[in-house]
């Protein structure tokens, strides 16, 4: 077990995934033609904020941007695929 005051309500996910790519980018909105906003190496662990689309906003290191929910680790299945 773990004692309640070590949880957090945050949820957390891992960039991690999605084929070759090592790198993936963060964009302003939920489009990969939008404004890129930040760059992410597999592994990084970001705040999951909202998931829409197959896309989810994460934020990283004080800033936010969206993402494939593909290429997240920690994401739910229902939110990875596009309504």
């Amino acid at each position: 077990w773990i004692h309640g005051s070590l949880l957090s309500g945050r949820r957390m996910v891992v960039v991690a995934g999605g084929g070759s790519e090592r790198v993936h980018t963060l964009y302003e909105s939920p489009h990969p033609a939008s404004v890129p906003v930040l760059k992410a190496e597999d592994g990084v662990m970001g705040e999951l904020r909202k998931c829409r689309a197959g896309w989810c906003e994460v934020r990283i290191g004080g800033k936010r941007g969206w993402l494939p929910a593909a290429e997240l680790w920690g994401v739910l299945e229902a939110e990875k695929s596009a309504p």
